[in-house]
């Protein structure tokens, strides 16, 4: 005689965007959810975009073995096929989150400085949150509003730029929003060069920051131009000062 559990239970999943009400008119109609029984793939389904006041996307898994043959409890997680293009996604439990990101290009230019004089270059990233009329007039330094974007390890985010990357480098999946909905400008900003800081007494520093209306993707280039001590001597040809 063998007794088998067959309790079952109902999965509730719930759909969150982070993209200022679809701002940017990216969402799609619909989402594909897949339900992963131990980490293996079990059941899929197709959420529509609601039609609701509230505008919320959530699905029900229902019917789902609680134990499996050998009466251990199945461990149930959520994943999203196809995420849309221009999101990232995020899964905390049964939430599912698509936050709308950008990106940033750094490149580096030298001008006037001998190849063998070349160094590695850091540079941190920064973002400040802007209205879209800022947005619109062209405000992408962010002024005193810029923070630093943080890394992956607590501190500041930063890219490296050298001569093997091709003094270009590109960060990806940069959240677009803050949470009320303003849009993020990013640019970077050279912090060392040779693991020391910028000698500006050598190099003239300046920025070119950009943003691509098409996409909304943003480029810094970062310019490095030699500095040059020009002598000179002054003469007079006025008769003697006649």
């Amino acid at each position: 005689l063998t007794n088998t559990l067959t309790d079952t239970i109902d999965i509730p999943v719930e759909k969150v965007w982070n993209d200022s009400d679809d701002k940017g008119g990216t969402r799609p109609d619909s989402i594909r959810l897949v339900l992963c029984a131990n980490g293996e793939e079990y059941r899929e389904a197709t959420v529509e975009r609601p039609d609701t006041d509230d505008g919320r996307w959530a699905y029900t898994f229902e019917g789902l073995p609680e134990y499996d043959e050998d009466g251990v409890r199945i461990e149930y997680t959520v994943v999203e096929k196809e995420v849309p293009d221009g999101y990232d996604v995020r899964v905390d439990g049964m939430t599912v989150e698509n936050v709308a990101v950008t990106s940033l290009t750094v490149e580096k230019s030298w001008l006037g400085v001998e190849p063998d004089a070349l160094k590695e270059v850091t540079a941190s990233i920064y973002r400040a949150a802007v209205t879209d009329e800022e947005l619109e007039a062209g405000k992408l330094d962010g002024d005193s509003r810029a923070e630093a974007v943080p890394g992956d390890d607590g501190g500041e985010m930063t890219v490296t730029l050298n001569e093997g990357n091709g003094w270009n480098v590109t960060i990806e999946d940069l959240p677009k929003y803050d949470s009320e909905g303003k849009t993020y400008v990013y640019f970077a900003k050279e912090t060392a060069i040779g693991g020391e800081e910028p000698p500006e007494d050598e190099l003239y520093i300046s920025y070119e920051n950009g943003r691509d209306p098409a996409s909304g993707d943003y480029s810094t280039r970062i310019i490095n131009v030699g500095r040059t001590d020009i002598e000179g001597s002054k003469t007079w040809k006025d008769n003697g000062g006649v």
